[in-house]
């Protein structure tokens, strides 16, 4: 997670220092299992960079 918000804070509010945070318990565990992570349905191909380049 704190990589996402790396790159958006390069491109959104350089300058902008990110500090990661532990998400502790069984969220914290789900999240790192790919919990947030669609599985089905259609995707485009836009990757998440290339989004916040417009």
């Amino acid at each position: 997670m704190a990589d996402l918000a790396r790159s958006w804070a390069a491109v959104r509010a350089p300058g902008t220092h990110v500090v990661a945070t532990p998400v502790p318990g069984k969220l914290g565990s789900a999240l790192r299992d790919g919990a947030a992570v669609p599985t089905g349905g259609e995707r485009g191909r836009r990757t998440y960079g290339q989004h916040l380049q417009g």
